[in-house]
């Protein structure tokens, strides 16, 4: 007959621990009375864990963590000052063509313009008596003009030189350069020359500069063999303006006086029209799509 055991001590239960002794077993922190009571409900009280922010208060800290959206809107706020406050300190016309001074580079020097009356058409000069061809001429035996000048004034409307005739010459060819030529090599630019050797003057009104040019004129047989001399003038070019496109710029000023034309910082282009102008009218279109598109679509 099996003894019964206590459930206290008992080693078979999955549910109590077994103790050695009941000296063995943990005191309770509170009274056994206290014990059991049913566990108090605790009301906390959710606060903010940060100050409140504003919408646009923290659009603007977040924009300053960010280097490069900070950048940009310095950029941005640059563009704005310049395509309108830059119209009201510079008020150079974008659209006003001034032909002479097409393709003119960056500068910050006012340039000067001589007011001209009018061009007169330009009529080839001929030597009377010199044959216009001469067949079976010797190359070598071909001389340089015995002088060459400028005929007039030299303007950015037209150069027009003259030189004596060359025994043996059936025309003429023209250079140009910007330096002095020390060889054949050097010459420069050729031009249209004259197609006979009894026509001794040449105009050249392409695409002028007020600078230095020098001209350069070779005698040609009649199979176009240049001789191996040749004469060269440097000529001063002279900026000027009609007085019909000085009344288009508001400039008044008599026949043959100088006037100082404005300055143009970013330079020309091919129509004359002021660069710096022009990059302030497309600015302002462009911040103006930038701007409102947005808000359209």
């Amino acid at each position: 007959m099996s003894t019964p055991t206590n459930p206290g001590t008992s080693n078979d239960s999955p549910h109590l621990p077994a103790f050695a002794s009941l000296d063995a077993v943990p005191a309770l922190s509170l009274p056994l009375h206290e014990a059991f009571l049913p566990a108090q409900k605790e009301h906390f009280k959710a606060g903010a864990g940060r100050p409140s922010l504003s919408y646009w208060r923290d659009a603007w800290i977040r924009l300053r963590k960010n280097n490069q959206a900070t950048f940009s809107l310095f950029i941005i706020f640059g563009l704005t000052l310049f395509v309108t406050v830059g119209p009201l300190l510079w008020t150079a016309s974008s659209s006003t063509q001034e032909l002479e001074r097409s393709s003119e580079p960056p500068s910050l020097k006012a340039r000067k313009a001589v007011i001209v009356e009018g061009t007169t058409p330009f009529q080839t000069e001929i030597a009377p008596g010199v044959p216009t061809k001469v067949p079976g001429a010797d190359v070598t035996t071909l001389e340089a003009p015995a002088t060459l000048e400028v005929v007039g004034s030299a303007t950015t409307d037209h150069v027009r030189i003259r030189w004596s005739p060359v025994p043996g010459a059936s025309s003429y060819a023209i250079y140009r350069a910007s330096s002095m030529p020390e060889d054949f090599t050097q010459l420069g630019i050729p031009l249209a020359g004259t197609p006979a050797g009894n026509q001794v003057s040449f105009e050249d009104a392409i695409d002028l500069k007020p600078e230095t040019y020098f001209y350069t004129v070779v005698a040609r047989t009649s199979e176009g063999e240049q001789s191996l001399r040749y004469k060269t003038i440097e000529v001063e070019i002279v900026r000027t303006m009609s007085v019909a496109e000085a009344q288009v710029l508001g400039l008044s000023a008599q026949v043959g006086e100088s006037v100082d034309l404005s300055m143009r910082p970013f330079g020309t282009d091919s129509l004359g029209r002021d660069l710096l102008s022009r990059m302030m009218e497309g600015g302002r279109v462009s911040l103006f799509f930038g701007f409102f598109a947005p808000l359209l679509a």
